[in-house]
C-alpha cells in the first residue's frame, strides 16, 4: 500500500471576485481534493481534480476562506487518501469605499467613508503635487474616518482611501481606491475701515484660496447680521448710514 505525503508547498492569490490556489505535486498521487471551512467551521469538499492548481470564482469581495488540500491514490478501484493535508487561508480583495465625504476648517480636514465589506483596516494617502506622488498620511486605521492636521488655509488637497485585509503577515489590498478633493477654509479677511460722510469704506488684503468675499452688517455686536454684499473685489463701500449710530461688520 502506498502512503501518500502532503504537498510541500501551497500558495494563493486573489482578486476581488476570485481565489487561485496552487500546490506542489505529491509523488504517487492520482488526484487531489480541495476542501474549505464553512461558516460553522466545518470542512466541506469543494472539488476533486487531477491538476495541482485551482481558480475559485465567482466569490464575494472581502471574503476570507480557509482551504485544505489532500492527495489521493486509486488502489484496487478505491480512493485512498493521504493521512496528511495542508491548509491555507486566503481572502478576496475588498472593494473601495462606495462613499466618501469631508468636513474641514482652516488647518485640518476630516475624511469619512463608508465601510468596505470584510476589510480589516484602511490606509489614507495624500497627493504630493510637487513630486506627483501619493504619500501615506494615515498608515492604518480600523475606523471609517481620519483627521489630517497641519494643512494650509484656503488650499485644495487630494486624498485617497484604500481598504485591505490582513491575514497573518500577508496584506490583500483593494484593487482600487476612493478619492476626494476638499479645500481647507480660507481665513477671514482683516478689514480696514475708512469713515465717509453717511457711510464707510472697507479695504482688505487678498486671502489665500478665496474666490470671493461676503460682507455682513448689524447694529448689534453679537446678532442680527445680514448679508450686505458678495464681491470678488478687495474693497466695499456701505452708504446710507446714520450718524451717531453704531454699526458692526464682518467679512468671510
Amino acid at each position: 500500500m502506498l502512503t501518500l505525503g502532503k504537498p510541500a508547498k501551497i500558495v494563493s492569490s486573489s482578486t476581488s471576485t476570485s481565489i487561485t490556489l496552487s500546490w506542489s505535486q505529491v509523488v504517487g498521487a492520482d488526484f487531489y481534493a480541495v476542501y474549505y471551512k464553512n461558516s460553522a467551521g466545518k470542512w466541506k469538499l469543494y472539488k476533486k481534480l487531477e491538476g495541482n492548481s485551482l481558480s475559485i470564482r465567482p466569490l464575494e469581495s472581502g471574503r476570507t476562506i480557509t482551504f485544505g488540500i489532500r492527495a489521493y491514490v486509486i488502489e484496487n478501484g478505491k480512493n485512498v487518501r493521504s493521512p496528511y493535508y495542508v491548509t491555507i487561508t486566503e481572502a478576496t480583495r475588498p472593494l473601495k469605499p462606495a462613499k466618501i465625504a469631508a468636513t474641514q476648517n482652516e488647518t485640518a480636514v476630516k475624511i469619512a467613508w463608508s465601510a468596505s465589506k470584510g476589510c480589516t483596516g484602511y490606509r489614507v494617502y495624500g497627493y504630493n503635487t510637487k513630486t506627483s506622488k501619493w504619500v501615506v498620511v494615515t498608515s492604518s486605521t480600523t475606523k471609517c474616518s481620519t483627521i489630517i492636521n497641519g494643512l494650509k488655509n484656503g488650499t485644495y488637497y487630494k486624498f485617497a482611501v484604500r481598504p485591505y485585509i490582513k491575514i497573518d503577515s500577508k496584506v490583500n489590498w483593494s484593487e482600487d481606491y476612493t478619492t476626494i478633493i476638499p479645500a481647507t477654509k480660507p481665513l477671514p479677511p482683516t478689514l480696514k475701515a475708512t469713515s465717509l460722510k453717511g457711510g464707510v469704506r472697507f479695504e482688505w488684503s487678498k486671502v489665500n484660496g478665496a474666490d470671493g468675499y461676503i460682507i455682513y452688517g448689524s447694529k448689534k455686536p453679537g446678532s442680527g447680521y445680514v448679508k450686505l454684499a458678495v464681491t470678488k473685489n478687495l474693497t466695499f463701500t456701505k452708504k446710507g448710514l446714520v450718524s451717531g449710530q453704531e454699526y458692526y461688520f464682518r467679512a468671510y
